[in-house]
């Protein structure tokens, strides 16, 4: 691997956002998660909210939805679709241009033909994870099993609606990880070594 392109897919309260930005930095290479709604919103010309509403969500086969965003050349498609396809186009002029990590949106399947890409899968158990949003969100177990479910289930449906992959599923990815295991600075330590170690 000449140049690092990491993607990080992450399961919901598994710490992944926190190691990936850690992982970055351990590289000293650039971070992109929210960045590329603004990216692509820019790039759109539409106000960020209107896709920050739908990032990381597939579009509801059922309902009819027309995207309202102007510069777009099909305007009978949902606003998913529209964000998927300019965030796809904003990640692959990121690897061609600088060495970065990129979380979630389906970037390991974007980037699948790039040469240079290390897909990374990061999971953790349930009471682990339930343990990191019950803290994290100041709610009670019942509310954070709710929020992980949800939020699991958007990004599989997310991820599984626009490519051909399995969300989660070892296939998918090059390494996938236990980050409960290691803790977030040390898997992000155990990540550098071995993205490191791909140069050598």
């Amino acid at each position: 691997m000449s140049r690092k392109i990491i993607t990080v897919g992450r399961q919901f309260g598994s710490n992944g956002r926190a190691i990936a930005k850690l992982l970055a930095e351990n590289l000293g290479i650039k971070f992109y998660d929210k960045e590329l709604i603004e990216m692509a919103a820019e790039k759109a010309g539409i106000h960020p909210e209107q896709f920050a509403a739908v990032d990381e969500k597939g579009a509801n086969p059922w309902l009819y939805a027309g995207n309202q965003v102007q510069n777009y050349p099909n305007s009978m498609l949902p606003i998913n679709d529209v964000l998927f396809d300019i965030q796809s186009q904003v990640i692959r002029e990121l690897a061609d241009r600088e060495e970065c990590v990129i979380v979630g949106r389906a970037a390991d399947y974007v980037l699948k033909d790039h040469k240079d890409v290390q897909s990374i899968f990061i999971y953790s158990p349930m009471e682990a994870r339930l343990e990191t949003v019950k803290a994290r969100f100041q709610i009670d177990e019942k509310e954070a099993r709710a929020k992980i479910r949800k939020k699991d289930k958007e990004r599989k449906y997310y991820y599984n609606y626009y490519t051909d992959g399995g969300w989660g599923e070892a296939e998918s990815y090059h390494l996938t990880i236990d980050s409960s295991r290691y803790g977030i600075e040390e898997t992000a330590k155990i990540l550098a070594a071995m993205i490191r170690a791909e140069e050598e």
